[in-house]
């Protein structure tokens, strides 16, 4: 009998770093019993599952559910979690993709220090971050200075030096 009523849920993900979420995955009826397995981009994570099955003595179909707790961190974000239900009755397993989002206050990807950079010349920082959702708004700020991003800005100097830091605001922009 081939399997009935296969369901994921919840079918899409939003999480934070750290957040442990439920996912099932379940068919009604089979028989023979399904194999459900679990992937995150690729990799194997069935082993997160529990599964239960359930015979049903009236008609020999089984029901089966497989319940995946996960904790999403900052990497797992736009990655893609598939349940994947293999059977007899199938040429090849019936696939169920469940999209990943993550959100995370912006990382700094690369940390730079500039030492002796001449008085008015031209000089170019380049500032790599990630941040889920993409920020609203980008603003550099020298002391009280605030300067919306362009192609160049005029930097301030206290003392022969100036410093900079990306502070999350609650509308969602960052500086």
């Amino acid at each position: 009998v081939a399997p009935t009523q296969t369901k994921v849920s919840p079918m899409q993900i939003t999480a934070y770093p750290g957040d442990l979420r439920e996912i099932e995955c379940s068919v009604m009826a089979a028989r023979p019993a399904v194999k459900i397995t679990w992937t995150l981009n690729g990799r194997d994570i069935t082993s997160d599952a529990q599964d239960n099955e359930i015979a049903n003595t009236h008609d020999g179909t089984f029901m089966a559910v497989s319940t995946l707790h996960k904790v999403f961190n900052q990497e797992d974000n736009g990655q893609n979690l598939v349940c994947a239900i293999s059977h007899p009755t199938f040429s090849e397993p019936d696939v169920t993709i469940v999209p990943i989002s993550v959100y995370f206050s912006p990382v700094q990807k690369h940390v730079h220090t500039f030492y002796q950079v001449p008085l008015n010349s031209h000089y170019e920082i380049i500032i790599s971050f990630s941040a889920s959702p993409q920020p609203t708004g980008l603003v550099w700020s020298f002391g009280s200075n605030f300067q919306e991003m362009t192609n160049h800005i005029q930097v301030p100097i206290d003392n022969g030096k100036f410093s900079t830091s990306l502070i999350i605001h609650d509308n969602g922009n960052y500086q």
